[in-house]
């Protein structure tokens, strides 16, 4: 939510993840279901399937949006993307409001996805599901 500032009177002052959601509802209405024409470059397949890479302007201009392929959709290409390859790209802007994890509330993995859902999306409630997931109690708990 914007907040007056008090140093300067009638001006807004968002937080950083009111800022950062604001952009990110703004982005989906404007670019809801997109495509883009370029040029791949730092293609690389994660040993999940994932295809991480970035789309350069195909007129020359340093200009680079970085993108990733997941791996059901890539399984459905019927070419080999490769770096320099002239491509075209379509896509959707849709976002996750909320992320669920079942795992102990001691987890570091509990810890990691927080921590990088407080850095890359702080507008995406995370949801706990406390469950044990090691020893003795974890095939009896219950969520």
């Amino acid at each position: 939510m914007p907040e007056t500032g008090a140093a300067l009177p009638g001006r807004v002052v968002w937080s950083v993840a009111a800022l950062v959601h604001a952009l990110a509802d703004a982005l989906v209405v404007r670019f809801c279901a997109c495509a883009g024409r370029g040029e791949i470059s730092g293609f690389s397949r994660a040993a999940s399937g994932h295809c991480y890479f970035g789309l350069k302007d195909a007129e020359g201009r340093d200009v680079l949006i970085r993108r990733v392929m997941f791996r059901r959709a890539s399984a459905l290409l019927d070419f080999s993307p490769a770096e320099g390859q002239q491509v075209e790209v379509h896509g959707a802007s849709r976002f996750p409001r909320r992320v669920s994890v079942v795992t102990s509330l001691a987890a570091a993995a509990l810890r990691d996805v927080a921590t990088a859902l407080a850095r890359r999306a702080p507008q995406v409630e995370l949801i706990v599901y406390p469950s044990s997931v090691q020893g003795g109690e974890a095939p009896r708990s219950n969520w």
